[in-house]
């Protein structure tokens, strides 16, 4: 690989809506990169919709397989690509958080849907038969409305992703056999995005408890008993995962990345990636790039 930095792809919105910061297109229209089987980072939110095609979706060193119909939900800072085996089909919905939050005024609403940031274990909807027509209809309503000139079509995007979302969330509360009180899932959501805007430069408890308005003694309360995890945790596994997708997926060099990170030496960083993944970053980075022979 020869470039220093992993590809990144900005939200840059194409005719007919330039302005708008949304978008959404077909597998065989998008551009190339968005579907590539080269590694990159995306700065906004991304929902696959895939309708065919046969291979897998590789999301931050985890391969999903397509098995369509399937949902896949990509947050900004992830890493992804896909190893196709046969053309994949279906929509690709791009958008980023303001464009939704605009409807809302205030930005807890974005907090109530608990696909996106890692709420989830898996970022992955798999579509049963009788739930396909109802979801394919509601994506191609908005495609419609997308490449229309209709008057107001941004607050009817917005309306229809806020739909849509709603329906992703029942559906994945009804695969949910005890899903998290609304309370609680608000707060989940709420810490882990801040975490992933925040943890190059803050790593401790008492700085997201205090973004959020409560104390570090109840955040950690509920993060535990919501995911099994204590912040820390939570913000330490960001930290050592953003170390991997640097290490997979840029040529800079061990001690380049170790101070990108803020870590105060090399030797330091080498130690808290090993205590988190195992293995010294210098060997993650040899068999990350021997099993998936990008590189």
């Amino acid at each position: 690989m020869s470039k220093k930095q992993i590809p990144s792809l900005t939200f840059k919105a194409p005719p007919p809506d330039g302005a708008l910061p949304f978008e959404i297109n077909s597998f065989e229209t998008m551009a190339p990169l968005a579907q590539s089987q080269l590694p990159h980072r995306i700065q906004f939110y991304e929902i696959a919709y895939i309708t065919a095609g046969q291979g897998f979706h590789v999301i931050d060193f985890v391969s999903y397989p397509l098995q369509p119909p399937t949902v896949f939900f990509i947050s900004p800072g992830q890493v992804h690509f896909y190893q196709r085996k046969t053309p994949i089909t279906g929509y690709v919905l791009l958008f980023t958080e303001d464009f939704l939050l605009s409807m809302f005024g205030e930005r807890t609403a974005f907090h109530k849907f608990d696909f996106f940031h890692g709420v989830q274990q898996s970022p992955v909807l798999r579509v049963k038969p009788d739930e396909t027509e109802l979801l394919h209809r509601s994506i191609e309503v908005i495609y419609e409305e997308y490449l229309s000139d209709n008057a107001f079509k941004g607050s009817i995007l917005q309306a229809y992703l806020h739909i849509l979302l709603v329906k992703f969330q029942r559906l994945l509360s009804e695969k949910n056999q005890r899903p998290p009180s609304e309370r609680t899932q608000i707060l989940v959501l709420q810490f882990k995005q801040l975490v992933s805007k925040n943890f190059l430069t803050e790593r401790t408890v008492q700085f997201y408890a205090n973004q959020i308005g409560i104390s570090s003694s109840y955040l950690t309360a509920i993060i535990k008993n919501a995911t099994g995890e204590t912040p820390g945790q939570i913000i330490r596994k960001a930290v050592t995962l953003e170390a991997k997708r640097l290490l997979a997926h840029s040529e800079q060099t061990i001690e380049q990345i170790s101070y990108q990170l803020n870590f105060k030496d090399p030797p330091y960083f080498g130690r808290f990636f090993k205590r988190d993944a195992g293995v010294s970053p210098g060997a993650f980075r040899y068999n990350i790039r021997e099993k998936y022979q990008k590189f």
